[in-house]
């Protein structure tokens, strides 16, 4: 296992204010000369195995965010939650071991402004969403950890089902009012979804939503009057049954409709 490191603010700041300057080397070069001994920091009780980070895929596609996310989560060992909402920890990975993973599967744009800001949204990590969705280690990471609060099924399993729709992701991650307090429930639920229907219908979009839209809205509606976190998890799990089974039946009226 190696030493994991924090980059300096100033360092961070730097790098961010000059993507256009370094644009070469985002794109064929590394940054082992900036990130030296003055300008890292090195995190005590935190290793990565940097051999098993290698294995990371540049593709895209939900299998892949799958493995890639059960990668980083076995590669960094001692990180706890507060640490993994720092900023310098990511852009050492992403300027560091990681970058040819990250500019592979990140810069993708043709002109400068498209590849700028693909830098800046995926090797850095600012604003709300910069962890949980925008920087390309910490995204994975934040994802196996999330999912691995379910307990009740292997990590590959929750992983697929909780990476198969953004839309789903995001309002767990993204509006965690009522669906944190209740996540065993609605992961419980959306496996069965998964597993019951091959065609996956309650996860598909039409006419801009999708019955598991639905589904969370009515979760949310419930929470106006039900705090869930004040229920137990088998009465939670039995109400989104049968709402999911209220939706379900619903769209199958709308399609015949």
């Amino acid at each position: 296992m190696d030493e994991v490191r924090l980059v300096k603010r100033g360092l961070v700041a730097s790098l961010r204010e000059n993507i256009e300057r370094n644009i070469e080397r985002y794109l064929n070069g590394n940054f082992h000369d900036i990130l030296s001994v003055d300008y890292v920091i090195p995190v005590k009780g935190v290793s990565v195995d940097l051999e098993l980070l290698q294995k990371l895929c540049p593709n895209s596609g939900g299998h892949v965010d799958v493995e890639n996310a059960k990668i980083v989560h076995a590669a960094i060992s001692g990180l706890t939650r507060y640490l993994a909402r720092d900023e310098r920890l990511w852009v050492w990975f992403t300027h560091g071991p990681c970058i040819d993973y990250v500019r592979k599967r990140w810069i993708t744009g043709v002109s400068v402004d498209d590849r700028i800001k693909q830098i800046r949204d995926h090797f850095f990590a600012s604003g709300n969403r910069g962890f949980e969705r925008n920087n390309a280690l910490a995204c994975l990471w934040w994802w196996a950890q999330i999912a691995s609060q379910y307990r009740k099924a292997p990590l590959d399993e929750v992983l697929e089902v909780f990476l198969h729709q953004t839309d789903v992701r995001a309002a767990i991650i993204e509006r965690p009012t009522a669906t944190q307090p209740a996540f065993n429930s609605i992961m419980e639920v959306l496996i069965e979804q998964f597993k019951s229907d091959p065609e996956r219908v309650f996860f598909k979009r039409r006419k801009s939503q999708g019955l598991y839209q639905k589904w969370l809205m009515e979760i949310n509606r419930y929470a106006g009057v039900r705090m869930y976190e004040a229920f137990p998890e088998s009465e939670n799990t039995n109400l989104f049954r049968r709402l999911a089974a209220q939706v379900v039946a619903e769209g199958k009226l709308e399609q015949v409709g």
